[in-house]
């Protein structure tokens, strides 16, 4: 066992510093963002440090912080979820995107108005693209959403609403998922992936919501992405079904071979899929 006694662990990252070539492991808890340094002998042998508490503090309710990613300029991008359904948050850090340093934890917040963020990738030519799930309790408003940050921007929670699902002022998706399907995990398929897709092709698992009379998701998607003038952010997603009939599936990652691996959330199983 690697790390014990974390408290409700949504996110990890094996992070090495661009600079000085030091390797750190972040873990994501609830309210919390905790560093360990990472030794040069083989995991099997790690031994780790005592953890860096980076950041702590932050509101949990409804939802919480969830996976940390880099951002692609030496320093980390962390998702944090609303602390209820529908409200004005008194904290800043919730509900949003921030950028915090992985040596001294000071944060920004580069994305608002983002209700529940499970993860995030990085596409190339394309930018950072992100799910975030919506307000319950609206019958078919709002759909689930994969959103391409633009730092600074607010993505509309907690004002829209049916008749203004994109309030003024605000970004909008690129691609949208059934409503209250909560769309989690997701990542980019590497070119030597012999799963269905291109280039600009994200996988997307789609968990699955209490909140609906039909059953909704339980799958996992792949979004095809493509130039498109008439979005503002001049990308469009068309998403298409690849696995159905699954359970809970959260985590999703492709291996560097190219193979696909998920998480069923209940079952605590991993799931290896390959091209037939």
């Amino acid at each position: 066992m690697l790390l014990t006694g974390l408290n409700a662990p949504h996110g990890v990252l094996y992070w090495t510093d661009s600079d000085n070539g030091s390797r750190r492991l972040f873990v994501s808890e609830q309210g919390s963002l905790s560093a360990y340094d990472i030794p040069s002998s083989p995991p099997s042998e790690w031994n780790l440090s005592q953890p860096q508490v980076l950041v702590s503090g932050v509101p949990s309710g409804n939802h919480q912080t969830n996976s940390v990613m880099p951002d692609g300029q030496g320093g980390l991008i962390w998702h944090s979820g609303s602390t209820c359904n529908i409200c004005d948050e008194q904290d800043e850090r919730n509900a949003a995107l921030m950028r915090v340093d992985p040596w001294n934890g000071s944060t920004e917040v580069i994305a608002s108005g983002v209700r529940n963020s499970y993860d995030g990738v990085w596409v190339p030519g394309v930018g950072y693209l992100f799910t975030d799930n919506g307000r319950d309790w609206e019958g078919d408003h709002p759909p689930e959403e994969l959103n391409l940050l633009v730092e600074g921007a607010d993505y509309g929670w907690p004002d829209d609403d049916p008749q203004h699902p994109v309030p003024d002022g605000t970004v909008g998706p690129i691609a949208e998922f059934t409503p209250h399907s909560s769309a989690n995990g997701i990542d980019w398929r590497p070119p030597n992936s012999t799963l269905p897709g291109g280039n600009r092709t994200v996988y997307v698992s789609i968990f699955g919501s209490w909140n609906t009379v039909i059953p909704v998701g339980k799958e996992i998607v792949r979004v095809d992405l493509s130039p498109d003038p008439e979005n503002p952010q001049n990308w469009s997603g068309e998403v298409s079904l690849v696995l159905d009939g699954l359970s809970t599936p959260l985590p999703l990652r492709f291996h560097p071979d190219g193979d696909l691996y998920y998480a069923e959330y209940a079952q605590g199983t991993l799931h290896r899929v390959t091209a037939a």
